[in-house]
């Protein structure tokens, strides 16, 4: 009796302690396209699923983005996602043709 009171207690532990521990980083279903410029060819290119708080280095990029995934997309200057912000991108939201450039992307679901 006492073993079986012993394992009851120890698989019950087991079960609070994986409840509760954070889920790792979660991917954002669907895709982030943007425009790649490798200074004469514009390319379209694809971000599928991309997990959150992974950083996606995408060289000389350039704005129309479309962001159809259920994380906010930060646009940041640097590459490893170092610079400044220079847009966010909202799920589902696409911005229109502009003049400025990325050179990487952070998603995040904020």
């Amino acid at each position: 009796m006492r073993l079986m009171i012993r394992a009851l207690g120890t698989l019950i532990a087991a079960g609070v302690l994986t409840v509760s521990l954070p889920l790792g980083s979660r991917a954002a279903t669907g895709e982030f396209t943007y425009h790649r410029f490798d200074g004469t060819n514009d390319t379209l290119k694809t971000i599928e699923n991309p997990k959150d708080g992974v950083c996606f280095t995408v060289f000389r990029s350039r704005v129309p983005v479309a962001n159809r995934t259920g994380s906010h997309a930060r646009l940041l200057n640097g590459r490893a996602c170092q610079g400044d912000e220079v847009e966010k991108v909202a799920p589902g939201e696409t911005l229109g043709k502009s003049d400025y450039e990325f050179s990487s992307v952070l998603f995040s679901r904020e």
